[in-house]
């Protein structure tokens, strides 16, 4: 048992640090996000800053990235490259960061294992932390200096937790359970939604009438998650206006417009992004198993489903949709897939009588027909990500190709080359301006290589004025050079964001004067 667990955990951190190097270090705004948040926890280093004034992203990921960073800068003082810490990003940060986040995502599948066996034995957590380990959409997302797998991380220990208090009623696992909670809510405010599981715990162990759940516990779970919350968001309560404006901010975001990701319905649309890809056989697995224990063992049941459900129906209501916000759900639908596979044999031997070595066999085949797929499908994308980016042999181009001195347009998170050489205006789309204005400018080329064009163009009836004036600014262009990437179908198979953030078309226009 401890050597399969050792495998697991082994070839789980594999998958999730190969390939992590992507784009370094010619370039590291391949991630919409990831930018913005090294650079946060960045400036820490060189200004000691740890007030980041801005509230719309909690600061815990950017206070734990910046203790890595700073071992990373001490590193790089053993190795000559620095004597006092650099006032600027560094490159590597980016590698570190995305270090650290496979590592919490290595964690999350221990925590998977760890609960699996609390619910029902060394078995089937095996199993919960296999399905973990292999799970496409955990695995990408574990490659990128951003928050959402650590938040999976606390919201998983927070149901650990709670399970203990289920079970065993301790007063140390009331405020752990609490406490990690706050951290989830700390590293990005979706995460707050774990308090409902010590909450719930208590209430499933606690004798009902007379207010009799009213007790230490249920004061202990609470003060552990404001004690989380505010000790990895410490300036909340000092700077509260803000605090509220840029929470504010967020959830006005969320419930309104990002072009390409939106829609109504989303529950649909979530249920189609996992029914789409190389999880999907994991996901029913895990979906029935959540469902089945509720029936078999109501209040483990009710537990391990609760998070699920209401963090789903949450972000089914947003109008903004993003593939990494089913992330912390992901936790819950191992430990549901790894119980069910389990009963499921033995129940199956029961009825013809066969023994336990059997079962041992048969449970593992079925784990390997299951997370064949999605770890086929994360071994293309890490090996994906190894080879020489597209976009870097765009730049090559572009610097071999456009003479030096041109003007030159180009999209955000496009492509590597000297800047300097040229002058270059970055817009956040091309059609911020029409093509009358970049001659008037003196423009002589357009670079565009944001993957949200595609997504766009599958949503017509919202975007047809923005596509008109796309169509109109390229068709009147001469299409000097285009890279077109083609990773396996697998790769991005049920996941469109990852299609935005790793293999969009790059094409380059001339501008006829």
């Amino acid at each position: 048992m401890g050597l399969a667990l050792v495998v697991i955990l082994l070839v789980s951190l594999v998958v999730r640090v190969w390939g992590s190097d992507f784009g370094l270090p010619a370039y590291t705004l391949y991630h919409p996000d990831e930018h913005a948040l090294v650079e946060r926890a960045a400036a820490i280093l060189w200004t000691g800053q740890w007030d980041l004034q801005r509230f719309n992203y909690p600061p815990l990921y950017a206070y734990l990235q910046a203790g890595a960073y700073a071992l990373y800068f001490l590193y790089g003082v053993t190795q000559d490259l620095w004597r006092y810490v650099p006032t600027f990003v560094v490159p590597n940060y980016y590698y570190v960061g995305r270090l650290l986040t496979a590592f919490f995502g290595t964690l999350t599948v221990l925590v998977a294992y760890l609960a699996g066996r609390q619910i029902r034995g060394w078995r089937s957590g095996l199993v919960a932390a296999a399905l973990l380990g292999a799970n496409y959409l955990h695995v990408i997302h574990s490659h990128y200096a951003t928050f959402d797998v650590m938040v999976g991380f606390w919201v998983a220990l927070a149901y650990l937790f709670s399970e203990l208090i289920r079970a065993r009623q301790e007063t140390k696992w009331y405020f752990l359970a609490g406490l990690c909670a706050g951290l989830a809510g700390a590293t990005k405010y979706n995460g707050a939604v774990a308090l409902i599981l010590p909450l719930l715990a208590h209430v499933l162990s606690t004798r009902w009438g007379e207010w009799g759940w009213l007790n230490r516990g249920l004061f202990v779970t609470l003060g552990g998650f404001i004690l989380g919350f505010l000790g990895g968001n410490p300036f909340a309560l000092g700077e509260m206006p803000e605090f509220l404006n840029d929470l504010a901010t967020v959830l006005y975001h969320y419930g309104t417009q990002h072009p390409g990701f939106e829609g109504t319905g989303n529950w649909r649309w979530y249920s189609g992004v996992f029914l789409t890809s190389a999880d999907a056989a994991g996901v029913v697995v895990g979906a029935i198993g959540l469902v089945a224990l509720l029936v078999r063992e109501w209040r483990k049941g009710l537990l391990l489903i609760a998070f699920p459900i209401i963090y789903y129906l949450m972000i089914s209501r947003f109008i903004v949709r993003f593939e990494r916000n089913l992330v912390p759900i992901l936790p819950f639908l191992a430990i549901g897939g790894g119980w069910l596979l389990d009963a499921g044999v033995e129940w199956l031997l029961s009825r013809f009588k066969r023994g336990v070595r059997l079962s041992h066999g048969l449970v593992a085949l079925a784990t390997v027909l299951v997370i064949a797929l999605p770890l086929a499908a994360s071994v293309l994308f890490d090996r994906t990500l190894s080879q020489t980016d597209f976009r870097e042999k765009a730049g090559q181009w572009v610097m071999e190709n456009v003479p030096k001195g041109s003007r030159i347009a180009i999209e955000h998170y496009s492509i590597p080359f000297d800047y300097d050489q040229y002058h270059v205006e970055d817009v956040v789309r091309i059609t911020d301006h029409d093509l009358d204005w970049y001659r008037k400018e003196g423009y002589d080329a357009l670079i565009i290589s944001d993957g949200v064009w595609d997504v766009l163009r599958g949503q017509p009836q919202f975007y047809s004025e923005t596509l008109a004036a796309y169509d109109e600014l390229v068709s009147n262009s001469t299409l000097l050079a285009e890279f077109i990437p083609e990773p396996p179908g697998i790769v991005v198979a049920g996941y469109p964001t990852v299609r935005v953030y790793h293999f969009p078309p790059v094409r380059i226009y001339g501008i006829a004067k």
